[in-house]
């Protein structure tokens, strides 16, 4: 799980991030929408969305948390929406790695780096003119309100192995945490504000050095006093 207050702070009222339309943003399938979350509250809320609101036919691809805390991924053909909701409890004031992928057969919603439900669908995702929001459906309508962090759109459906693989990235960021060990510390728990690796190269990355051909978007926010992700 990730540290501190790390990413971009959402007031749940009228704050969203708006990413103008682009060709490569229309994506028919496959697909891969993720993102790191820690929402203060729950409440039929937006983390990914291109389309207009919840329940019209414009919707192309949209992820988000139900009012009973549930990741949702919404697939959208222009007839029609496809919904698949996992079964796990998205928790408040934690971070959450969340994605959602389409391989144009089946829908699949994981929660930090675990499959947590999947459903069969195949049909090209719709084509809009809407732009892509962050945060938001739309001003004024299923607002955030938390932090989100390094949401990345891929124009492929990433395997499970890659996802964990993502998650695991984005576990450990710095900051001060309790560790324990009984050659430091004699069997106590003591404050570590810095902690160094011998093979730093190998541990608290973030998802920025697998960007690839694949990647449409990748966002990545810092907090408020500047402060970043130490790799």
């Amino acid at each position: 799980t990730k540290f501190g207050s790390f990413g971009l702070t959402f007031d749940g009222s009228n704050d969203l991030v708006n990413v103008s339309n682009r060709t490569f943003l229309d994506i028919t399938g496959p697909i891969t929408i993720e993102a790191w979350i820690k929402p203060r509250t729950v409440d039929d809320d937006a983390i990914v969305v291109k389309g207009t609101s919840p329940g019209t036919n414009n919707d192309a691809y949209v992820l988000g948390i139900t009012t009973t805390s549930r990741l949702i991924l919404r697939f959208g053909n222009g007839v029609g929406n496809q919904d698949l909701q996992g079964n796990s409890t998205i928790q408040t004031d934690v971070w959450s790695h969340v994605a959602g992928t389409y391989d144009k057969n089946t829908m699949r919603v994981y929660v930090n780096g675990k499959e947590d439900n999947s459903t069969a669908y195949s049909a090209n995702l719709r084509i809009n003119n809407e732009s892509v929001k962050i945060g938001a459906y739309t001003q004024g309508i299923s607002h955030f309100r938390g932090e989100i962090d390094e949401v990345a759109i891929w124009n492929v459906s990433l395997s499970s192995d890659i996802i964990y693989e993502h998650y695991q990235k984005g576990w450990g960021y710095y900051n001060t945490s309790n560790f324990t060990s009984q050659v430091f510390d004699a069997n106590r728990t003591v404050n570590w504000s810095y902690v160094s690796w011998q093979t730093a190269n190998n541990y608290q990355q973030d998802l920025s050095s697998l960007v690839n051909a694949s990647t449409v978007l990748y966002m990545k926010f810092d907090n408020s006093t500047g402060e970043t992700e130490r790799p």
